[in-house]
């Protein structure tokens, strides 16, 4: 599970992407996998480039779609980088 106060996230090193209109193309050398984001996957993907937690990627949310709710703009965050975890392309990180 991603602890919502103590972790932080960002790309994996293997992971390459490249932009097609509004969604990111992830591509995870190791795997040969690849994965395509929505735009607004594709918006907190860009804000990963450097190391963020899941409350900064809610606010991120929440600035970008200001009727979301606190609460659901964490459970959102929190539902993404779990994907982005499953398959293979965040590294999370306790402090």
């Amino acid at each position: 599970m991603i602890d919502r106060n103590a972790s932080s996230h960002r790309r994996s090193p293997s992971v390459e992407a490249s932009g097609v209109g509004d969604r990111a193309v992830l591509y995870h050398r190791d795997t040969g996998k690849a994965l395509v984001l929505n735009p607004t996957g594709s918006l907190l993907w860009q804000s990963l480039e450097t190391e963020r937690t899941t409350h900064e990627l809610a606010e991120k949310l929440q600035a970008r779609f200001p009727s979301l709710t606190a609460q659901q703009a964490l459970n959102d965050a929190t539902d993404f980088l779990l994907v982005l975890r499953d398959h293979g392309v965040l590294i999370s990180e306790t402090a």
